[in-house]
C-alpha cells in the first residue's frame, strides 16, 4: 500500500523572534508594513528592501496605486528547507513492523501532494482572537501557493488585521496517507504578469471546473483581473507532514 502524507503549512508572527531551532533562518529584525499585512523581510545582501521570501519563489515587495505594498515575483533558485524527523510521534501505540526504520518525508514528495490536492483548510484569526477555518481551492506555483477570496470575507478580513495563515490537506484515514500542514504570512497580489501565472496554474490544476463555462468556478480569472477577488500567497515559513503507511507513522518538520 502506498503511503500518504499530510501537511500543514503555517505563518510564522511578525512580532516573534527568528526560530531558534531553525538554524540560518533568513529573518531579520526589520520588520516592513507589507500593506495591512506585516511582514518580516529575508536577509538579502542589498538589504531588506531589495526582497523577501519565505521559501521556494522570491516575492520582491512593489507598491499598488495606493501606496500599498504587494507582492511581485523576482527570478531566482528555489530554497530548500531543512529536514527533521520527529521520532517522538513517528510511531503508534502498538508500534507496526518497519517502525524502528521509519524515516523523514522529503520536501520533494511534500511538493507533489501540495501541487495535487485539490482542497486545502486554511485557518486564520479574528481580530478578537477567535480562530476561522474555511476549504478553499489553491495552487501550488514555484515554491509558493496561492489561494483566493472575496474582500468582503471573513478570511479576507482576519488577514487584513493579521497575515498569519496555515494551509492543511491530507487525506482521513488512518492506515494511508500524507497529511501536510503549510505555515506561512498572506500576501496580497497584484502583480499583473503574476497574476497571469496564477491563473494558468490554477486552470492547469482544475481543469474544466474552471475552463469550461458549466464549470463551479469558471470566471474565476476574470475575477483575479478586476480585483474582485482577492489572490493570497504563501510561500512556506515551515511546514509539518504527518505520514500514515498501514500503522507506521511518521511526523516530518521542514524549516525554511
Amino acid at each position: 500500500m502506498a503511503p500518504s502524507v499530510a501537511l500543514v503549512l503555517d505563518a510564522a508572527p511578525h512580532d516573534a523572534a527568528p526560530h531558534d531551532d531553525a538554524p540560518g533562518s533568513p529573518f531579520t529584525d526589520a520588520v516592513g508594513d507589507y500593506g495591512p499585512l506585516p511582514v518580516r523581510w529575508s536577509r538579502y545582501p542589498n538589504g531588506p528592501d531589495d526582497g523577501f521570501c519565505a521559501t521556494g519563489r522570491s516575492l520582491r515587495g512593489g507598491s499598488d496605486r495606493n501606496g500599498r505594498k504587494t507582492a511581485m515575483p523576482t527570478q531566482g533558485p528555489a530554497r530548500q528547507p531543512t529536514t527533521e524527523l520527529d521520532p517522538r510521534y513517528s510511531s503508534a501505540l502498538n508500534p507496526r513492523p518497519g517502525s524502528e526504520d521509519v524515516t523523514a518525508t522529503e520536501w520533494s514528495e511534500a511538493q507533489r501532494h501540495l501541487e495535487a490536492a485539490e482542497i486545502f483548510w486554511v485557518s486564520t484569526v479574528r481580530p478578537d482572537g477567535r480562530l476561522h477555518v474555511t476549504p478553499v481551492i489553491a495552487a501550488w506555483h514555484n515554491g509558493v501557493l496561492y489561494f483566493s477570496t472575496g474582500a468582503g470575507e471573513q478570511k479576507a478580513r482576519n488577514l487584513a488585521h493579521r497575515g498569519r495563515c496555515a494551509l492543511t490537506t491530507g487525506r482521513n484515514s488512518l492506515s494511508e496517507g500524507l497529511d501536510l500542514v503549510v505555515e506561512g504570512e498572506a500576501v496580497p497580489v497584484t502583480d499583473p504578469a503574476l497574476l497571469e501565472e496564477v491563473i494558468a496554474a490554477y486552470e492547469a490544476k482544475y481543469g474544466p471546473h474552471i475552463t469550461s463555462p458549466e464549470g463551479t468556478f469558471h470566471g474565476i480569472g476574470d475575477a483575479f483581473r478586476r480585483g474582485d477577488a482577492v489572490v493570497f500567497a504563501v510561500a512556506p515559513a515551515t511546514a509539518y507532514g504527518f505520514g500514515r503507511n498501514d500503522g507506521v507513522y511518521s511526523h516530518t518538520r521542514w524549516a525554511f
